[in-house]
């Protein structure tokens, strides 16, 4: 099984709050009190941010949907632009990852919304997992997985659906039985017994030359590689389709991959009894790469 483990140097200037750096956020802050806000994970490699315009994206359409006023984008950058340079030089590092999360800030009458609201931009800051340095050559290890019993939320609120809100307990719940099990990602299904994603990534098949993933008209997460991938897909030659998958459908297929910010492409060897093929994955992944180091927004020319 892959590991996921982090280096073990000290590290220095790694929260920050709306641009300062700080060592505590106050316990009426409605993203501990309620779940109040949204989150987004950004792989930092060499100093540069990778996919920065779907992480935007993101920003701007979970801030629409949560009635939160949406970061004015270059005091933001320059936000991000100031902590990581000051991590970088602090820790003696150029890659990282960066979670940034915008909660409602503190206020309201239970969980009535405050009438004024100011939200709250947090970065958390961590070093890039040890597992990176590999997943940037030309192929990924494959990895095992499993069904979850854990259900994925459905929303009856059609406007949630997609966002990667700060209520996902399901997902920890999910990912601690993967875990137990010895598994490196497990499938999680809707109520509707579809599944639409692995414990913290999106999910995809491929059946000669054709991709599908889950739909998210009902529940899960759009993750911001799924998003940019879809695209690449396309230029690669293949027809892709946002269907929805029982797991009979996912056994038939001819390989299965999932798709993570930090991860990028993880291709499946084998879920249940069934074995996948790796060559298409192996090819997405190196395409997965190569697209991201051409796009690549570095810190320093964050405005």
């Amino acid at each position: 099984m892959s590991g996921a483990k982090l280096t073990n140097k000290l590290i220095k200037l790694d929260t920050w709050v709306n641009g300062e750096s700080v060592k505590s956020l106050s316990i009426h802050d409605r993203g501990l009190q309620y779940g109040d806000g949204f989150f987004t994970t950004i792989l930092v490699r060499n100093q540069q941010l990778l996919n920065w315009p779907a992480h935007w994206r993101r920003i701007e359409k979970s801030s629409q949907a949560l009635f939160l006023p949406t970061l004015d984008k270059s005091l933001l950058q320059s936000w991000i632009r100031s902590a990581l340079s000051e991590y970088f030089q602090a820790n003696s590092q150029s890659d990282c990852v960066l979670k940034l999360m915008v909660t409602r800030g503190t206020g309201g009458m239970g969980y009535q919304m405050p009438e004024e609201i100011h939200p709250n931009c947090i970065f958390l800051i961590k070093p890039a997992p040890n597992f990176i340095q590999q997943e940037f050559l030309a192929t990924n290890e494959p990895i095992e997985s499993m069904v979850s019993i854990n259900q994925a939320s459905s929303s009856s609120q059609p406007g949630l659906v997609g966002l990667k809100s700060l209520n996902r307990l399901e997902n920890v719940l999910a990912r601690t039985e993967v875990t137990q099990h010895g598994f490196d990602e497990g499938i999680m299904l809707n109520c509707l017994n579809n599944a639409v994603c692995g414990t913290q990534s999106n999910l995809f098949i491929i059946k000669a030359k054709s991709v599908f993933t889950p739909k998210l008209d009902v529940s899960g997460v759009e993750g911001t590689t799924r998003y940019q991938l879809l695209f690449l897909l396309e230029t690669l030659g293949y027809d892709v389709q946002q269907v929805d998958l029982k797991i009979e459908d996912i056994l038939q297929a001819d390989e299965l991959f999932f798709s993570n910010a930090v991860r990028g492409i993880q291709p499946v060897k084998r879920l249940l009894e069934s074995q996948f093929e790796l060559q298409q994955t192996q090819k997405i992944h190196q395409a997965w790469l190569n697209w991201q180091q051409q796009n690549a927004t570095p810190i320093a020319q964050l405005k």
